[in-house]
């Protein structure tokens, strides 16, 4: 997610406990630092630093900073994926809700359409009796 803040990230990364969870450590990670002024109230500029901030929450254990330095990539994919699966997996189960209403809506037009072409054929069957002499 992007965010701002008024003091840059003096990291890559950081690694925090989780008071109200014990045994677990929140990483967040930081990318593409960029530093941003704009206007504020009365004009003033307000100035600080955006940037990508990922998490990820993990068991805490000895080592767990030096492991995260040494597989820096690989943690920061995870974060990323965690993040997006987030946002994805929400609009998924919107579509596909969406997607089974429409498949219920077209089941009932087939249905009804497959019962007048029946009733058409019946019809078509009448009529080529009384043109071929035949009585009803």
């Amino acid at each position: 997610m992007r965010v701002r803040g008024s003091v840059a990230p003096s990291n890559a990364f950081t690694v925090e406990e989780q008071p109200n969870k014990p045994g677990f450590c929140l990483i967040r990670f930081f990318e593409d630092v960029q530093p941003y002024e704009e206007e504020g109230p009365h004009g003033k500029p307000i100035t600080g630093f955006e940037y990508d901030e990922y998490h990820l929450e993990v068991a805490d254990y000895d080592g767990l900073e030096n492991d995260v330095l040494n597989g820096f990539d690989g943690y920061l994919a995870q974060a990323k994926l965690q993040e997006a699966e987030g946002k994805i997996i929400p609009a998924l189960q919107t579509q596909v809700a969406a997607l089974e209403l429409e498949k219920a809506e077209l089941t009932d037009k087939v249905i009804n359409l497959e019962g007048q072409v029946t009733d058409t054929q019946m019809a078509l069957c009448d009529v080529f009796e009384l043109a071929l002499g035949g009585e009803r």
